[in-house]
This record gives C-alpha cells, sequence and structure tokens, in this order.
C-alpha cells in the first residue's frame, strides 16, 4: 500500500497516509472520514473482558517482534515502507526534527473523565497517535514502542515523557476502558475520547483519517485510521512523524532533543 501526501507547506511535505484498503466483499462505507490505513478482519466484541483481550496482545505482540526483528535484518517486503525506510532502518537514523504546522491546541477527555487540554500537558515530550482499544494489530504495536522508547530514556527524560492515545471509536472506547488499555502498556499513558465531532475535529488537525466500512458486526466493528504517530515537544509543536519503522533509539534520541531545548 502506498501513502500519499495530505498536506503540502514551505517547510514540509507533510503527513502521508495509506490509501484505503479494499473493503470486505459487497462492503461500503459508512461515516467516511477520508483515507484509512488498517483493516483486519478480527476484532473482539464490545463485551469481551479486557483481561482477555489483553492476554490475546502479549501473543500478538512477540510476532510483531519477529517481524521487526526480520525487517531490522533487511527484509524489507516491497511496496510495504517507504523507499529510504531500509537504509533507515540499517543506519539506525530517525526522521530529522523540524516543526509541522500541523495540530494544535485541543481539548478531549481523560481516561479518568476529567477533560485535558494539550496545553495541560506543557513541559512534556509526547508520542500521540489515533487509534482505538478494539484495534487488533497496529495501536498495541504503537503502544509497544512508546513503551521501548520510554524504557530507553533516562529516567529524569522519561519522566517527561508519555504516550498519548486518542480514540477514533468514541461509542465503545469509553474513559474507563481506555484507561485499562492504555495503562496495561505503562501506568503514565494517556488516553483521551470524546465526541464524536470533537474527535473528527482533532483528527482533521493532525492529518489524520478514520472510517468504519459498512457490513459489519453492531458490536464488533473494526475502524480504518490512520497510522502515522506524531512527536509533540513540550510547547506542543508536532515535531516528527513516525510510521512504525523506525529504530526505537532514533525515537529516544529525537525525544532527547526536544526535551533539551526545552532546557
Amino acid at each position: 500500500m502506498l501513502r500519499e501526501p495530505a498536506f503540502r507547506g514551505p517547510a514540509h511535505q507533510g503527513p502521508r497516509l495509506f490509501r484505503s484498503p479494499a473493503l470486505p466483499s459487497g462492503g461500503t462505507a459508512r461515516r467516511h472520514r477520508g483515507p484509512a490505513v488498517v483493516y483486519s478482519t478480527e476484532a473482539p466484541g464490545i463485551g469481551a473482558p479486557i483481561d482477555a483481550w489483553m492476554s490475546k496482545l502479549s501473543q500478538r505482540l512477540a510476532m510483531g517482534a519477529i517481524v521487526i526483528a526480520a525487517l531490522a535484518a533487511g527484509l524489507v517486503f516491497g511496496g510495504m515502507f517507504r523507499d529510504d525506510a531500509a537504509e533507515r532502518i540499517g543506519s539506525g537514523v530517525g526522521p530529522e526534527l523540524q516543526r509541522y504546522e500541523i495540530g494544535g491546541e485541543f481539548e478531549l477527555t481523560n481516561q479518568r473523565g476529567e477533560r485535558l487540554r494539550l496545553s495541560d500537558l506543557a513541559g512534556r515530550a509526547l508520542v500521540m497517535f489515533f487509534g482505538y482499544t478494539f484495534c487488533p494489530d497496529i495501536c498495541p504495536a504503537t503502544l509497544a514502542r512508546v513503551r521501548e522508547v520510554k524504557a530507553a530514556l533516562a529516567p529524569e527524560d522519561a519522566a517527561r515523557f508519555t504516550g498519548v492515545l486518542v480514540s477514533v471509536d468514541p461509542a465503545r472506547d469509553t474513559p474507563q476502558r481506555l484507561g485499562q488499555y492504555v495503562e496495561f502498556f505503562d501506568p503514565g499513558f494517556i488516553g483521551l475520547t470524546g465526541s464524536e465531532g470533537e474527535l473528527e475535529d482533532v483528527a482533521r488537525r493532525y492529518g489524520a483519517r478514520f472510517m468504519i466500512p459498512e457490513g459489519q458486526s453492531e458490536e464488533g466493528y473494526l475502524v480504518n485510521h490512520s497510522s502515522i504517530a506524531y512527536l509533540i515537544d513540550p510547547a506542543g509543536y508536532v515535531r516528527a512523524l513516525y510510521y512504525g519503522d523506525e529504530p526505537i533509539e532514533a525515537i529516544a534520541a529525537n525525544v532527547r532533543e526536544v526535551l533539551e531545548e526545552l532546557g
């Protein structure tokens, strides 16, 4: 699958998103919000116990680690990543920091049911992405990578860093469920949700897209969504975009750099 540019500006080309994958046979899109990147054939029902679902995550993450190791060894499959991905993985070089003209202040509800603004997290570096707790693959893998980034930081830097999951599934991602989900990976991680309109607005600000294909169960549906993760500096600016193939140490180096800028 190929990514396509969503933003263009004088200083950057902006985030690139996967084109929409083919929908299931006979399916059409409802609540369409643009190109999507994730589609799988498995998801738990809305009543699935969170503990049982988390046990499945461990198995998925173990398999994901094997895949990542293979990619790092140079086994990059055609069309999966950008042309320079293999070179970056082999060299351990992450994206160069810049200031993207996307993002900005927003207000959503965290896992404790409290309203939280981006500015409330001033002074901390964040890796933020859009996803949902019923996501079978990309979301748990991303949270696991963010946890690895935090583990690679010195204690004083780790204390000023966190991961943020912005839900694209407000109907099922209650604050309580979001809390159980993100805190499974790290007690300090943050889950955010809101009304459908609020989430659409935040996604639009960051160039993210999501959609729910039709022809699915009302309880066990999947959400197609952008998989880009954003490094947000302590001042609230987007400084790097991550596509899932960057070395953990390179992302950690980016985090250290934006924290050092703060002093």
